[in-house]
């Protein structure tokens, strides 16, 4: 069992059964529950819709998956969710995401690395993840060259939740679980 602010459900046999699917749910992904469903689960109802928001808009695949994979890398490091880029870097990887983007992300401006769709939706996210949020005419229409408005929408919900569960992680200053142990990591970065 892991760190946070907040102690959390540290019974392994929790009673409530939304508890329980989140804790199995967890056991199955991870192989251990995570401090933040520990934390989450003090309040299971709020938990359950959020992790179901989250689990629905994973399941989307119109927008390419490493794209979005690298917009919430930034989101991440741009809130400074160590926990959060700890689990992400993994799950970026393992989704075709190269270690050569990894590395260079706090760079994408002047990176030759990325593509022109990979640094309009990177401008996007950051743009999202201001607070507060100013995404100019410009950051939109430029999604526009590479994307239609469901796709849009996808993105945008993407970034979205992704944005609460690094806010989620930061706020309760939740600790890396060892996800990227022995491996490169993204760590946060602001400018």
């Amino acid at each position: 069992m892991s760190m946070s602010r907040i102690k959390g459900i540290t019974d392994t046999h929790p009673t409530d059964e939304l508890v329980r699917k989140a804790f199995a749910r967890d056991e199955a992904r991870a192989g251990k529950v995570l401090a933040v469903t520990q934390s989450g689960g003090l309040v299971p109802e709020a938990f359950d819709a959020w992790t179901h928001m989250y689990d629905t808009v994973q399941e989307l695949n119109d927008v390419p998956t490493t794209v979005k994979e690298l917009a919430t890398l930034l989101i991440y490091m741009r809130i400074g969710c160590v926990m959060c880029l700890d689990f992400a870097t993994v799950s970026a990887r393992m989704k075709g995401v190269t270690e050569e983007k990894l590395m260079e992300l706090p760079q994408y401006k002047t990176s030759s690395l990325f593509s022109e769709e990979e640094g309009a939706v990177l401008r996007f996210a950051e743009a999202m993840t201001r607070t507060p949020a100013d995404v100019t005419d410009e950051e939109f229409e430029a999604l526009k060259e590479f994307y239609n408005d469901t796709q849009l929408m996808e993105l945008i919900f993407h970034i979205l939740v992704s944005n609460m569960g690094g806010r989620f992680g930061r706020g309760l200053d939740l600790v890396p679980e060892g996800f990227s142990e022995g491996q490169f990591c993204v760590v946060p970065f602001r400018e």
